[in-house]
């Protein structure tokens, strides 16, 4: 089993790797994303490309990425993998803003909710979840999208 900064990679009961992509094509996407990351100034507080001792497969160990913009390539597109993104905003205009430049889903966290509903009522988002809560009818019509955590 392998450690890293106290995550487990491996699952106990198959012994996979968390972040198996299970086609090559998805897993040089994923691959080639991270890579835009860095090059766009992202900084991985953990994880990203293979993870030890599995050079063979399709293996992408899951990353936190920091320090990247709402406008970099990683920010704007689906990342079907274990990866976490972390944005900054300097107040709630700039976050609702960055939250409705994109097209992924949205999360509120926070602590009041008349804030947090506040907020969800001014996204533009198929789908919004408030402190981590999510309810999906499946009568309403849904386009797939990552989640954007938006705190408030």
């Amino acid at each position: 089993m392998k450690h890293s900064k106290g995550y487990r990679w491996f699952s106990k009961s198959t012994r996979n790797p968390s972040g198996t992509s299970y086609q090559q094509k998805n897993h040089n996407r994923v691959i080639e994303l991270q890579q835009s990351a860095k090059l766009e100034g992202g900084h991985f507080a953990i994880g990203g490309g293979r993870p030890e001792g599995l050079e063979t497969g399709y293996n992408v160990a899951p990353a936190i990425i920091t320090d990247i913009t709402p406008y970099a390539r990683v920010a704007k597109e689906e990342i079907l993998a274990p990866v976490l993104l972390v944005l900054t905003y300097h107040d709630e205009e700039e976050a609702i803003r960055i939250a409705n430049d994109t097209e992924l889903n949205a999360a509120v966290y926070s602590a009041n909710m008349v804030m947090a509903l506040a907020v969800v009522r001014r996204l533009d988002s198929d789908n919004v979840s408030v402190n981590n809560g999510q309810y999906l009818d499946v009568a309403i019509p849904f386009r797939w999208r990552q989640a954007v955590r938006v705190r408030s």
